[in-house]
């Protein structure tokens, strides 16, 4: 039987996967992106007449029983019961649903010579990959798309892969305890981490917080590869990365050896040099939590104001840094002329989303450090027109970097194009939402913003949670929420001084 039909014309791997190709040359873009060898394309003559008999006999012998399709036992969807699939349709289905995640969630490296989660297709696929991993990979793929698609049945599977995957990572652990400095470990906590943001379970009260004994414990083991190996040195940058952010919102300060792990590697680019600053942050948010906490230290009140002039000093440096970023680097504003709502004034366009996701991260990395030094100056309570101008400008500071994290959203969420025009349907891939929740959880924390922007954040973070499926983004919404009445800065000592004259006043005692 000739086809006459339209034949797909993609490579035979994308044609294998069923996946979109763009049938580049040499090669696709596809298997660039993956980490493999594009084995080429079919010829154009037998495309056009070929024999279908033998392939129509295989597949109607294989084809399943419609008795194995899903049946609805209720009206509830918690009522839904699920037959068992067939293994071999399962290990396809886990095929697809591993590739849909890697195109949503995988960027290549762009100009500024950094992607994102570019190294999980290579690392995943190698030859020495442990069980977890192969374990991890299918139960963060299985859990988006149960998410995006919001199917219980796929959640279910995801579960169990995840279970599967903790056995294995303590089975690994136990029986080889050198592994823990492999890439293929480091990639499956990575990929844990992953699963739990997506399916907003294991999240309690600290947000990118898990598993931080165990990125410790991998990050404090390099190997001597890393110099050599650019998709191990990425993700050991990106293992860095979470953990820095969770220090930093846990004002917790990384151990004494951190400044040193990126310079272990085989570059020492541009965000291997921002390291030094996010430490140095973590540590005057940790002191200034200590000295504040110390109620009768007689030196408690000079402490404070020689830390809120390191603040001050350390600011400053990181806004020069900011302004000497190369030209790829930069962004371009454009009004905003209609993305379904007045906020913000002006779109931030960037190169990429790793770019746009970087110059946010720094932004957060001021907006912490200048709502400590608020908290500082109500503390010390000086009165002279230098110290209210420079308050002034402080708060002023604030808004301006928060309003700058809401111009980026939009191009993180893919509802504009390179130009700043508004697209009808937003495209934006869940790697944007992921990038933004860190971001957005921060600006929420800024009292001095308008509530016009609370309501700005807070819709985008339920889009992300319904579109995306990204739960963790439901999370912080909710956290929001019941910590609305609480200091930014999250410390408890600072909001009791604030309601307990008397006590300060026992303190302004002791010192005199």
């Amino acid at each position: 039987m000739p086809n006459v039909g339209r034949s797909s014309r993609g490579c035979y791997t994308c044609r294998a996967r069923r996946i979109k190709c763009d049938r580049g040359e040499p090669g696709c873009r596809k298997c660039k992106t993956f980490g493999r060898p594009c084995p080429g394309y079919r010829d154009e003559v037998n495309l056009l007449f070929r024999d279908q008999n033998d392939y129509a006999k295989v597949k109607v012998m294989t084809r399943p029983s419609r008795a194995l399709i899903s049946v609805k036992a209720g009206k509830d969807q918690d009522s839904l019961t699920y037959l068992p699939i067939p293994q071999s349709l399962s290990l396809n289905f886990e095929a697809q649903c591993i590739d849909q995640f890697f195109s949503q969630y995988v960027m290549a490296e762009g100009r500024t010579g950094y992607g994102y989660f570019d190294f999980i297709p290579s690392i995943s696929a190698s030859a020495d990959a442990l069980p977890c991993l192969k374990s991890a990979l299918p139960a963060v793929a299985l859990a988006n798309a149960a998410k995006q698609r919001n199917q219980l049945d796929l959640l279910w599977r995801a579960r169990q892969k995840y279970g599967e995957t903790l056995s294995l990572v303590k089975q690994t652990l136990r029986a080889s305890p050198d592994l823990c400095a492999g890439d293929s470990l480091r990639l499956t906590i990575l990929m844990l981490s992953l699963y739990e943001l997506i399916t907003g379970e294991g999240f309690m009260k600290n947000f990118w917080d898990s598993h931080h004994e165990g990125r410790l414990m991998i990050l404090r083991r390099p190997t001597e590869h890393l110099r050599y190996n650019r998709p191990a040195w990425n993700l050991y940058r990106v293992t860095h990365t979470h953990l820095m952010t969770g220090c930093l919102l846990r004002r917790k300060c990384p151990p004494e050896d951190a400044i040193t792990w990126l310079s272990m590697g085989h570059q020492n680019g541009l965000i291997e040099k921002t390291n030094p600053f996010f430490i140095r942050v973590i540590r005057v948010l940790a002191h200034t939590q200590d000295v504040a906490r110390s109620w009768l230290e007689p030196m408690r009140s000079q402490k404070l104001r020689e830390i809120m002039q390191h603040g001050t000093d350390l600011d400053r440096d990181i806004t020069n840094f900011m302004r000497s970023l190369p030209s790829v680097w930069r962004y371009t504003s454009f009004p905003n002329n209609g993305t379904g709502t007045t906020l913000p004034k002006f779109i931030h366009v960037h190169e990429d989303l790793f770019t746009a996701g970087s110059w946010n991260a720094w932004r957060c990395m001021r907006i912490r450090l200048i709502q400590v030094l608020l908290a500082i100056a109500e503390l010390v309570g000086e009165d002279s027109r230098d110290f209210n101008s420079q308050l002034m400008t402080w708060r002023r500071t604030l808004t301006d970097l928060a309003d700058d994290v809401c111009s980026t959203t939009p191009f993180l969420l893919g509802e504009i194009d390179s130009q700043g025009v508004p697209r009808g349907t937003p495209k934006g891939v869940a790697l944007g939402g992921y990038m933004l929740l860190y971001p957005l959880h921060i600006v929420l924390a800024v009292q001095e913003l308008p509530e016009s922007y609370h309501r700005f954040v807070e819709s985008k973070l339920t889009y992300i949670a319904k579109t995306m499926g990204i739960e963790q983004a439901s999370i912080i919404l909710k956290a929001s929420k019941m910590l609305k009445n609480f200091p930014v800065i999250g410390d408890i000592v600072l909001e009791a001084e604030r309601f307990m004259p008397s006590l300060k006043g026992c303190q302004q005692a002791i010192e005199e």
